[in-house]
């Protein structure tokens, strides 16, 4: 009988400190998305269910997928996503904050940079 591998303490803390995050960004968009609702804003509802659906799709997509997204790339994409749209356009910090959209490209590029890494020496399964 073989032993499963064993998982690094390092990996099991990362794997659960990325559930906990996106969990909270989810369920705080949700309540959000609830408060829409009852007042009816339209395109920000939209803009939040969008936002739920991107952040779930590769949890609900993960058995179908033909390889595995890192943690820590997957968390930064959540970060980022709930950032530019729940933070900027739902919240308004575009218009609150006059570097917010400055912060946002250079954190793009950065992503950008990490995802074209990641497509070159990914391991395919």
């Amino acid at each position: 009988m073989k032993k499963p591998p064993q998982t690094p303490l390092s990996a099991i803390g990362e794997t659960r400190i990325h559930r906990i995050l996106v969990r909270a960004l989810l369920v705080v968009m949700t309540i959000k998305w609830v408060f829409l609702m009852l007042d009816q804003q339209l395109l920000a509802l939209f803009l939040v269910t969008l936002i739920i659906a991107t952040l779930l799709a590769p949890i609900v997509f993960r058995s179908k997928m033909q390889m595995e997204i890192p943690a820590e790339f997957h968390l930064t994409a959540v970060i980022f996503i709930f950032a530019s749209f729940y933070l900027g356009e739902v919240q308004d910090f575009y218009f609150r904050y006059w570097w917010w959209d400055i912060a946002l490209h250079a954190t793009a590029g950065l992503l950008m940079g990490i995802l074209g890494f990641l497509l070159i020496y990914i391991k395919r399964e």
